[in-house]
């Protein structure tokens, strides 16, 4: 009985098990076939007698995406799909691959990492036919490889959308040492991807073997400027950058000519001062809508001149200095945003953490005379003042952070007793001067006859008594 019921047992085990087998078959299979319906393999994949089996190292992890489609007359555009798992993927494998691909081809690779994936990537990732380009979730390997070689000066930029986010750049002791003291850099490492239309570089870390962060700030601060060839980017619309390993960030960017921008954003990447882009708007970029600086380390809010003609049709500007190191609300440099050539202007400087002293009194009176005063006679006057009490009508709502005994208080509303200022003693001028004339002329002639009385009294006795005998 008991043997029977083992042998029954067994023989249920061995049919469930041949069931999961023929499961996990079909399952394969199944995949296998919608894996071939939807993406074609990179492998044996031929367009105009073309093979795609050059690119034998990424057949694992990639497949097309797309068939093939025509942006122009004669020419195709293909877009490559990569997901790295426990893999490394070489950059340079695609750089060879296009290198003998014809001319009427384009490239859009995407390449997303998965856990421990990593990229053999030398920036900027110059490949031949290569117009997009998307990393993410990555460590990048070989980072600075190509930093002091003019071969790559050679290859063609042809790459109009770049993206490198949420990544690990890995640099060994050894690779740092060799980029620091380099002489030299070529244009492609210090510049990028000068002919594209939109850069995101975002969220990218930096880890260097043992280096300290104390280190590593030393080497940036005096690493000698190579940029004194300035980048330009002609036709860059969308800029976000976040890290810069070659020197100081606001350094480069402050090196760096964008003719046509719209939008920059620069938030997250601690930054400690205002770059050229604020403190001068829109002296080189006329188009400039946007400049995100939030999230960053910058102290003071510096006087921003603005190049905007008064009655030009350009459009409206905005400036993110929110959630940034401001403490002092400099009374020069925020009147600069209510002067006639930056009505075009917002400047954001909420969430900061302001000092309630007795110097903000003075941007208190600030507030009442450009923002809350709405009598004006003028009607031009009146409508302008009602434009600007609309855009920074938030500053109202301004709150202190220090001392810890104001934190939170609305900062318009404080009192001079409790921001430490003394009463200032009141000068009365709307007195009618008539009335003063009369009062002084009286005691003028009052003053003049006792006088007089006083100087001839002994004259003025005997005179009287003359008079009355």
């Amino acid at each position: 009985m008991g043997l029977c019921s083992f042998q029954s047992c067994r023989f249920r085990v061995t049919v469930i098990l041949c069931i999961l087998l023929i499961h996990q078959v079909m399952t394969e299979n199944t995949n296998k076939i919608q894996s071939a319906n939807k993406s074609p393999q990179l492998s044996g994949y031929v367009l105009n007698n073309i093979s795609f089996s050059i690119l034998q190292p990424w057949q694992q992890f990639c497949y097309i995406n797309d068939l093939p489609k025509q942006d122009k007359p004669g020419e195709y555009y293909i877009e490559i799909i990569c997901n790295v798992n426990s893999n490394v993927l070489n950059f340079l494998d695609f750089r060879r691959f296009t290198s003998r691909i014809q001319e009427n081809i384009l490239f859009s690779v995407v390449i997303t990492c998965g856990h421990n994936g990593s990229v053999f990537f030398p920036y900027p990732g110059r490949a031949r036919l290569l117009q997009s380009l998307r990393i993410s979730n990555c460590v990048l390997n070989g980072f600075t490889s190509e930093a002091t070689s003019d071969v790559i000066d050679s290859i063609t930029d042809r790459i109009k959308y770049f993206t490198l986010v949420n990544s690990v750049l890995f640099m060994s002791q050894n690779d740092f040492r060799q980029f620091q003291r380099a002489k030299h850099l070529t244009k492609a490492f210090q510049c990028g991807n000068v002919n594209a239309v939109k850069i995101i570089e975002y969220n990218i870390s930096c880890w260097i073997g043992n280096v300290s962060k104390r280190v590593r700030l030393e080497t940036y601060q005096s690493r000698p400027n190579f940029q004194d060839r300035t980048c330009t980017y002609t036709y860059l619309r969308h800029l976000q950058k976040s890290f810069s390993i070659i020197q100081p960030f606001t350094r480069q960017i402050d090196k760096s000519i964008y003719p046509n921008i719209e939008m920059l954003n620069f938030s997250a990447a601690s930054i400690i001062e205002t770059p050229k882009h604020v403190q001068e708007w829109r002296l080189e970029s006329k188009g400039l809508k946007y400049l995100d600086l939030s999230h960053n380390l910058i102290e003071d809010v510096f006087p921003i001149i603005c190049h905007d003609r008064i009655n030009d049709n350009t459009t409206k500007g905005f400036v993110d200095l929110s959630y940034n190191n401001i403490s002092s609300l400099r009374l020069y440099g925020v009147t600069k945003w209510f002067r006639e050539t930056c009505d075009k202007l917002t400047v954001d400087i909420r969430n900061n953490p302001f000092l309630c002293d007795c110097g903000v009194k003075h941007f208190q009176d600030l507030l009442q005379k450009y923002v809350g005063n709405h009598t004006a006679s003028s009607s031009w006057y009146m409508l302008r003042r009602k434009r600007i009490f609309s855009r920074y009508k938030y500053l109202y709502d301004l709150t202190c952070y220090n001392p810890p005994s104001l934190r939170g208080r609305i900062i318009s509303k404080l009192s001079l007793s409790e921001i430490g200022c003394k009463p200032k003693l009141r000068i009365v001028t709307n007195v009618p001067t008539g009335p003063i004339i009369v009062v002084m002329f009286v005691s003028f002639f009052l003053s003049v006859c006792l006088f007089v009385g006083i100087r001839y009294r002994e004259q003025i006795a005997v005179s009287c008594s003359t008079w009355l005998k």
